[in-house]
């Protein structure tokens, strides 16, 4: 991931025409492309330490309660951080926590 994020910045400033970025598509599309990189393995190492965490951190009488807890406060703050760019997004990725909490009138209990 660091190198990722090495070679994201290191293109970004000496590759990419930072006055008119459209002279440079290469180093734009590098830099989607080591973006992707980056969120792919943060995606399969870092991100799903936090459910491992939760899942292994409380007693059994209550991991269930404490698992609903966990997955409903991340819904709910994806939600109220993507809900002001819903309104002008086609991207249905970028709708769905919004529909969702929506379609249930936020009874996620």
């Amino acid at each position: 991931m660091f190198v990722c994020f090495l070679i994201f910045a290191s293109v970004g400033h000496f590759a990419l025409d930072q006055e008119t970025p459209q002279n440079t598509p290469e180093a734009g599309s590098a830099m989607i492309a080591f973006a992707c990189l980056f969120i792919a393995g943060y995606a399969m190492t870092w991100a799903p330490i936090v459910w491992a965490i939760v899942g292994e951190l409380y007693p059994t009488r209550y991991r269930a309660q404490a698992m609903g807890l966990a997955t409903a406060s991340n819904w709910i703050w994806v939600s109220h951080l993507l809900s002001p760019n819903v309104q002008n997004s086609t991207n249905i990725f970028a709708e769905l926590p919004h529909l969702v909490l929506h379609s249930i009138h936020h009874r996620s209990y």
